[in-house]
């Protein structure tokens, strides 16, 4: 390495704009940040405007905040202004108290890992400092079982080879280890060249790329195998010594954990739209009745000197009136509604959590390291409505609709065709024939065992873990099966079939790979390896056999890309080639395998390009797939492999049960055509083309080709007609044509009218243009999956589930909510998505309807004040109302209309939900029509019995304040009614809440009208009055049932249709029946 003057080493030419990193030199990192960790919001100074300028944001609160401030004019607030400063202060508090207590949860986490101790050199010397006063280059020590306070380069570790051990459990949430290497060439350094390290490190600025770490140290190129990142833990390693390179917020961790794009349901947004038509209507009556006040005060007002009317003032009138009836019918649109469904969606989430049904049940063989017992999880609480109206599911194959554990059934070796057959006790597997010694066997198997990154498991002392085996008798191998690790659960059954066929990988150290190959020791040195991206698709590795110093180029990978780069194909090749394309079509997955001699020269020149190319900082990965595709070519086919990775418990079941609910699915996989259509048909998400099923095969790639087979594929539609069921297949090399703008339309038209669509041969961008499209189309979307490549799809979906699998927890902790199974969709969409739909529709529908019914008792007073705008309600009541109804509203949680385990047998009742029947324009002017009804009767009901000629029992005529009184409870009273008649499930929380409520408000208004200190809300002893008046009473009875009775006729003629069940006598109550629970006090209306 070029050193300058005092033996620091100068960033190469071109490293302008990256990240120049001096170790142990603290005055030139100084740009850099510290490592104090910051995951809070807000600070003590900052939390009261933030929170408030936050809050603000929302026009609606915008919109309450200009109500409560007009209501503090005197000249034109028709009641005192804390009847919307109360609530305002009150739901803003609370929402305010919420972020304070996840913000304070924040900064304890942030305290403890910020003052975590760890070990740096200063001064050459080995130095405990927190955790947040790390430096980017600062050279940490950490020792096994520590949690890597930011991301570092290795320098050196306690393995002489520089290897050393990380779990990435709280990365990725993968709980094997992976390993990692120091430095080339710094591996070996001792303690004392460490402490007086002094190098200079050129990296790229901070990104999101988990993996990636392109940089180096002069000439000396650095890849993500010498960094460990931020929250991995040291394991099975002695020490590390590292540099500091990524701190604070700039670590890959805090890179990942930006903001989560917002999501908005379906029913959020209809909500959204009639809030602006209901203010619009607003708009309209105040300029109504506005103008309605000023006319009737020039033409009526006048001739009555009490009004105290002036022409002086009719211009300041003009305005006074209409914001008179601004602030009157303010409560049109209810303040609490936002506060009251994010309660409801709270209790939604906490409701999966608790549903038995969607537990681990700790058994599933798909789960083998699995926590048992671990329930479903909801990582976003607000769209759990949206989990009621899915049209559309776009799954995963591998570890999603399978197990992901695989099972080595066959292969194909030079045409040379071997099956698998039970054998031992143990029931392990080999293959007949396979197990003997020839060349062409042992390549292949060569190929498989040391192309990959499986290690061996090792003991706390380092020695090699075995697993106990039981063999067929007519085998014996001369040493036990070595217990192998890997993140892929195919290169796990790959190794150990291998090592079953005699061919057995026992140690890998850095570059230095031992085989035991029927019991003789070989030894390989990885000059290089091609890794694996899901756009190569294939994996390669060069290696040098130390016994005879040969380079030999290993790949494996899509039979499509393998066999493109075979240099010919002799008849063996093409019998294995059939092989192959018969295993798929059994639906085994498939991997092909070819080698090839390399020359040295050729690796040289080679070599020179690659170095050159992996010192590049930007755009280091683009460079190097190229340069590998230029290497790998010519090669030899080996052969091909074929691994069983059977369906999960339930899905067939799962797919047909959903399906009947209305529900679409589209496979997108990477696997090859053969084997996604055979999965397709055995999970029951395509027909069998024996059965009714047509298959609609798209395979040209380019746009005219694209075009022509839609036309032909439209035909065959049209010709069927519906009556069979119709599967469209295509692969990702399609995908590009068929979203041209001359085929977009005509191709999304055909997907939608099939009844499957499978997309095979898929790169993880591509699943997520695919879920975008759909989107687009209208259609609700839902997607599933269970690995890091599933993260965009399920991003970009309307709902995106995650599957906790055997490839980590990144898909479940992207995803909106966590699953353990499959067959787990069933009752999250059929029973919850679906109640938590229909008591949303309820919780809305209701709240608008019992404020727009509010409003108009207020409106209807109008014409009996002279078009004044002043309120027939006290202050207190109107204060009130909310409050005492926000609670028995909450209570419509626990509202179902059919048990879930029925919902599970008639899945056609999701139909009505998915069709977004139950919260419709009609289904609101239905809700408004009745609450002008009930509005109605309730304000004429109360002026029939508090009249003018009203005398109360002290000989004094009823006033307005007792009619406003009367009024109210006759209100409140019908409201009570209303919600018992709208649930379907009474509880006992239902009853406590509705009835307990009424009370307390009963209770709340006769107190303060007997304070004087609430004069100014309620009249000093009109509650005592009323309530000791009988008729005031018989009035609420003759007032509710005039409103209750029409409504409930009008049910019976004209019922609002109700779910059918087609079950048993023995599982279904007949309609009507009243099923109750004696020990918890429900009662379960059926029908």
């Amino acid at each position: 390495m070029a050193s300058t003057d005092g033996g620091v080493v100068s960033p190469v030419a071109g490293d302008a704009g990256r990240r120049i990193v001096h170790c142990s030199n603290r005055a030139l990192n100084a740009e850099f940040p510290t490592n104090k960790i910051r995951t809070t919001k807000y600070t003590l100074l900052t939390f009261l405007p933030l929170n408030l300028l936050e809050q603000f944001s929302r026009h609606i609160n915008r919109y309450f905040l200009l109500i409560a401030c007009l209501q503090l004019v005197s000249a034109i607030t028709p009641v005192n202004p804390v009847t919307t400063w109360a609530p305002l202060i009150v739901i803003f508090g609370l929402s305010a108290a919420k972020e304070a207590l996840d913000d304070f949860g924040r900064a304890k986490q942030d305290k403890i890992a910020n003052q975590k101790k760890y070990k740096i050199i200063q001064d050459g010397e080995l130095v405990e400092v927190e955790s947040q006063e790390i430096h980017v280059g600062d050279i940490v020590k950490l020792y096994d079982g520590d949690q890597v306070p930011c991301d570092i380069c290795i320098l050196a570790t306690s393995a002489p080879d520089g290897a050393c051990f990380v779990q990435t459990m709280n990365l990725d949430g993968e709980t094997n280890l992976k390993a990692r290497t120091a430095v080339p060439n710094l591996q070996a350094l001792d303690v004392k060249a460490i402490e007086n390290f002094q190098e200079v490190l050129v990296c790229a600025p901070p990104d999101s790329s988990i993996y990636r770490f392109d940089s180096h140290i002069g000439n000396i190129s650095l890849s993500g195998d010498q960094l460990i990142q931020q929250t991995t833990t040291i394991k099975n390693t002695a020490y590390v010594y590292g540099v500091a390179v990524y701190t604070g917020a700039d670590t890959k961790f805090a890179q990942n954990k930006g903001t989560a794009h917002v999501k908005w349901t379906k029913v959020d947004g209809f909500i959204n739209r009639v809030a602006i038509a209901l203010f619009i209507f607003q708009l309209v009556i105040v300029a109504i009745f506005g103008a309605v006040g000023n006319v009737w005060e020039r033409t009526t007002g006048s001739r009555h000197y009490y009004l105290n009317t002036s022409k002086e003032d009719a211009y300041i009138n003009l305005a006074i009136y209409p914001l008179r009836f601004l602030l009157l019918i303010s409560t049109i649109i209810p303040i609490s509604l936002k506060v009251t469904l994010d309660v409801c969606k709270f209790f939604y989430a906490k409701f999966i959590g608790w549903d038995l049904r969607l537990f681990d049940d700790g058994v599933d063989e798909g789960h083998p390291d699995q926590e048992p017992y671990e329930p479903a999880q909801a990582n976003n609480t607000s769209i759990s409505e949206d989990l009621g109206q899915i049209q559309v599911v776009l799954t995963d194959k591998t570890g999603t609709l399978t197990e992901n554990r695989m099972i080595f059934r066959k292969c194909s070796i030079k045409g040379a065709l071997f099956t698998e057959r039970e054998c031992g006790s143990g029931g392990r597997l080999f293959l007949a024939g396979a197990h003997n010694e020839s060349s062409v066997t042992l390549n292949f198997l060569r190929n498989i065992a040391l192309n990959n990154s499986v290690t061996p498991s090792q003991d706390a002392s380092g020695r090699l873990m075995y697993d106990s085996i039981g063999l067929h008798a007519s085998i014996r191998l001369t040493h036990a099966l070595p217990r192998y690790k890997s993140p892929s659960p195919d290169e796990e059954s790959l190794v150990e079939a291998a090592a079953q066929l005699g061919v057995k990988l026992v140690s890998r150290h850095g570059p230095m790979i031992e085989l035991n190959v029927h019991g003789q020791t070989e030894s390989y040195l990885v000059r290089q390896e091609l890794t694996f991206t899901s756009e190569r698709r294939r994996m390669s590795v060069i290696v040098q056999d130390r016994a005879t110093g040969n380079l030999v180029m290993y790949t494996k990978g899509g039979d499509d890309v393998i066999v493109e780069r075979v240099a010919s194909l002799s008849e063996e090749d093409r019998i294995t080639v059939s092989h192959l394309n018969s295993f798929a079509g059994e639906g085994l997955r498939t991997l092909a395998f070819a080698q090839r001699y390399v020359d040295s020269n050729e690796f040289a020149a080679w070599t020179e390009k690659f170095n050159e190319a992996n010192t590049v900082v930007h755009g280091r990965e683009e460079a190097l797939s190229s340069l590998f595709a230029e290497i790998e070519h010519d090669f030899d086919l080996c052969g091909a492999s074929a691994i069983e990775d059977r369906l999960q418990t339930g899905v067939p079941d799962t797919i047909k049960t959903l399906r009947l609910a209305g529900i679409k699915f589209w496979m997108l996989t990477g696997d090859k055509f053969s084997t996604a259509l055979q999965i397709a048909t055995t999970c029951n998400l395509k027909s069998s083309l024996s059965d009714t099923g047509v298959l609609l095969e798209i395979n040209a790639i380019s746009e005219d080709g694209i075009h022509s087979e839609l036309d032909a594929h439209h035909g065959t539609l049209k010709a069927v007609n519906g009556t069979r069921d119709v599967c469209v297949i295509l692969r990702g090399a399609s995908l590009g044509a068929a979203l041209s703008s001359t085929n977009r339309d005509r191709f999304l038209a055909l997907c939608l009218a099939a009844n499957a669509v499978i997309c095979c041969r898929f790169s993880p961008k591509q699943k997520a243009q695919v879920v975008r499209m759909v989107k687009d189309a209208g259609l609700m979307t839902l997607a599933i999956g269970d690995g890091g490549n599933d993260v965009s799809m399920i991003m970009e979906a309307h709902v995106g589930v995650g599957i906790r699998g055997r490839e980590g927890l990144q898909a479940a902790r992207a995803a909106d909510y966590q699953i353990n199974y499959f067959r787990s969709l069933q009752p999250l969409l059929l029973i919850h998505g679906r109640q938590s739909y229909l008591r949303t529709c309820l919780v809305a529908q209701y709240s608008y309807f019992k404020s727009f019914e509010f409003c108009i008792v207020q409106i209807l007073f109008a014409f009996a004040s002279g078009y004044s705008g002043s309120a027939l309600f006290d202050s207190a009541c109107i204060a009130a109302y909310n409050a005492l109804l926000f609670v028995p509203i909450l209570t419509f949680v626990f509202d179902q209309d059919i048990p879930g385990d029925q919902v599970l047998r008639v899945p056609e009742v999701y139909l009505d939900c998915q069709a977004s029947q139950h919260f419709t324009w009609t289904t609101y002017l239905i809700w408004m029509f009745r609450g002008f009804f009930q509005a109605i009767v309730v304000y004429s009901g109360s002026c029939l019995f508090y009249n003018n000629d009203f005398i109360t029992r002290n000989g004094l005529p009823a006033d307005f304040e007792t009619l406003g009184l009367l009024a109210f409870f006759s209100f409140l009273l019908v409201q009570s009614v209303t919600m018992f008649l709208e649930l379907q499930y009474v509880t006992r929380y239902n009853v406590i809440g509705i009835v307990g409520f009424h009370i307390l408000g009963c209770a709340m208004l006769y107190f303060a009208s007997t304070q004087i200190a609430f004069d100014s809300l309620i009249q000093l002893g009109s509650a005592q009055f009323v309530f000791s008046d009988p008729v005031f009473w018989l009035a609420n009875v003759i007032i509710v049932a005039a409103a209750i009775l029409p409504v409930l006729a009008i049910q019976v003629i004209r019922p609002i249709p109700k779910p059918i069940l087609t079950v048993s006598e023995n599982d279904c109550l007949s309609p009507g029946v009243v099923d109750s629970d004696e020990e918890s006090g429900d009662t379960h209306i059926v029908g």
